[in-house]
C-alpha cells in the first residue's frame, strides 16, 4: 500500500518475485503539502551557478569545469539532523515539521529542478526550504547533514512516504538513497552525473548492517539568521577543479573510492576520500 504523495511519486511492479519502486512522470499530481503552523521557521535555500542563478533553461549559466564548462541540470538533495544555535547560546535540535510531502519529522528534500530543458526528466515540482517548529529563541547559527539517516536510508522504498517516495533519488543496486544528485552536460556534450550516497554497504534493502563509506556531508554555518538570510548552494563550487584530476576521463562521481571524478567533489564537500566521513569544512554552502 503506497501512502500520501507516494501515489504520484512511485508506482510498483513485481519482477522475479521482488517488489521494485519505479518513478513514473505521468502519474497524477500528488496532494499538496499539509499546512504548517503560522509560527514555523523556514530555512530557505538558493541554488547558484557561481555569480548567477542556477536554472534549467537551455541558455541558463554554465560553470567552469576543468578545461571546459558544465551545463548543470537536475539538482536535488536530502537534508537531516538539523541543529540550531540560539542567540542565548543554547543548542537545540531543529524539529522538522512533517508535511507528508517534502519533509517528514526526520528528513527533508530540496528540489531545484523544474522538469524543463536541461532538467528534462525531472519531476517539475520544486522546493527550496526546510520548515521547522519555532525554536525557544532567535537563531544565530545552523548545522545540518546532507543525506538520509542510516535506518531510513536502507529501508524498503516501496513503503516510503513523503520525500523518500522519490525513487528517482534511490539506488536499488546500492540499497540506499542518492543524498545529493546533480546531472549535467559538458560543452562537448559529455554527460556528467554526481550521485552521492553511502557506498560499500553490507546487506540488502531492509537488512543493511553497515556501510564502508557513509558519505554524509556536515554543513555548519555561523552568523546565520533565517529571518533575513538564505543558504546558498553553489554548483560551481561543487564541481570546482573539474570532474577528473587524474586523467581517467571519469566525468562523474557515485561516491566510490575507485572513481577519479570523486576526488575534487569529496574535497569540496569536506569528506575524507578514503573513509567518506566528514574531515574538513565544506566549500559548497554559504549563508548570505
Amino acid at each position: 500500500m503506497i501512502n500520501g504523495p507516494a501515489i504520484c511519486r512511485i508506482c510498483t511492479a513485481t519482477t522475479l518475485g521482488l517488489l521494485a519502486a519505479v518513478y513514473v512522470g505521468g502519474c497524477s499530481k500528488a496532494p499538496s503539502p499539509a499546512p504548517v503552523p503560522g509560527d514555523a521557521v523556514s530555512i530557505v535555500f538558493e541554488a547558484r551557478a557561481g555569480d548567477a542563478a542556477y536554472g534549467c533553461a537551455s541558455d541558463a549559466p554554465t560553470v567552469p569545469f576543468g578545461d571546459t564548462t558544465l551545463s548543470p541540470g537536475i539538482l536535488r538533495l536530502f537534508v537531516h539532523d538539523v541543529e540550531l544555535t540560539l542567540t542565548d547560546g543554547t543548542i537545540e535540535t531543529g524539529r522538522i515539521i512533517n508535511d507528508s510531502f517534502w519533509q517528514t519529522a526526520e528528513v527533508a528534500l530540496l528540489d531545484f529542478e523544474d522538469g524543463t530543458a536541461r532538467c528534462r526528466g525531472g519531476s517539475g515540482e520544486t522546493n527550496a526550504k526546510i520548515v521547522l517548529e519555532k525554536p525557544a529563541a532567535a537563531v544565530k547559527a545552523v548545522a545540518f547533514s546532507i543525506g538520509v539517516p542510516f535506518d531510513q536510508n536502507h529501508a524498503d522504498p516501496a513503503k516510503a512516504v513523503g520525500p523518500l517516495s522519490y525513487t528517482s533519488m534511490h539506488w536499488s543496486w546500492k540499497a540506499g538513497y542518492k543524498f545529493l544528485r546533480l546531472d549535467g552536460k559538458t560543452a562537448d556534450g559529455g554527460a556528467y552525473g554526481l550521485h552521492m550516497g553511502s557506498t560499500g554497504c553490507e546487506g540488502s534493502i531492509g537488512d543493511v548492517s553497515s556501510c564502508a563509506r557513509p558519505n554524509r556531508t556536515r554543513v555548519a554555518l555561523e552568523n546565520f539568521d533565517p529571518a533575513s538570510q538564505k543558504i546558498v548552494l553553489d554548483v560551481a563550487a561543487l564541481v570546482a577543479s573539474g570532474a577528473d584530476e587524474t586523467g581517467g576521463g571519469n566525468y562523474g562521481c557515485l561516491g566510490e573510492k575507485t572513481q577519479a571524478g570523486c576526488v575534487p567533489v569529496f574535497r569540496q564537500l569536506g569528506l575524507d576520500f578514503e573513509s567518506g566521513a566528514p574531515a574538513a569544512s565544506q566549500l559548497v554552502f554559504t549563508a548570505r
